[in-house]
C-alpha cells in the first residue's frame, strides 16, 4: 500500500482479513473505504485521526472493533455495523462530533466504557429491546458530566 497516506478512496481486497492497529491511523485524506467480506477484525486505532474518513462500508463477517479504533474521525455522520459484530472496544468511536446516527444489531455482546465520548449528536439505533448486562454501565456517555446519547431500543433496520 504505498503512498496511502495520500489516499482517499481505499477498497481492500478479498484475501485480507483484519485492519491491524494502527493501519490508516492519520491517514487524514481517507474519506470512504470498503472493506472485503473476509475483513474480521479492526484494530486499536486503526482509523483514528481520519479526519475526513465519512464513509465507512462494512465487512458482512466483521466481528469485532477495537478501542479507538475511529477516535477522532471527525467527518463520520453515520454507520450501520453488519449483524456479525460481537465486541466494539472502548471509546471506539469516541470524539466524531459530526456522527448522528448508528445502528447497533442485537449480536453485540460486549461493548466497551465510553465508546461515543465527544458524539453529543448521536442517536444510537439498537436492534435489542434493552440493554445487554455484558454492557458496560457507561458505554453511551457523551461527556464528563455523563449525560448520554439518545438510545432507541428495538429498533428494526429495514435492508
Amino acid at each position: 500500500m504505498n503512498n496511502i497516506k495520500q489516499q482517499e478512496n481505499i477498497i481492500l481486497s478479498n484475501d485480507i482479513k483484519s485492519i491491524e492497529a494502527y493501519a490508516f491511523s492519520g491517514c487524514t485524506l481517507l474519506k470512504t473505504i470498503s472493506l472485503s467480506d473476509n475483513v474480521m477484525y479492526i484494530g486499536d486505532c486503526a482509523f483514528e485521526r481520519c479526519y475526513s474518513l465519512e464513509n465507512i462500508s462494512f465487512s458482512k463477517s466483521l466481528n469485532k472493533i477495537g478501542n479507538l479504533a475511529f477516535f477522532d474521525c471527525i467527518s463520520l455522520k453515520e454507520i450501520v455495523l453488519p449483524s456479525s459484530v460481537e465486541t466494539i472496544g472502548f471509546s471506539a468511536f469516541c470524539n466524531c462530533p459530526l456522527l448522528t446516527k448508528i445502528y447497533l444489531p442485537k449480536n453485540i455482546k460486549n461493548i466497551g466504557r465510553k465508546v461515543f465520548f465527544g458524539c453529543s449528536k448521536l442517536t444510537i439505533f439498537c436492534e435489542a429491546n434493552k440493554k445487554p448486562d455484558s454492557w458496560s454501565e457507561d458505554w453511551n456517555i457523551y461527556d464528563n458530566s455523563g449525560n448520554g446519547c439518545n438510545v432507541v431500543w428495538g429498533y428494526k433496520l429495514d435492508k
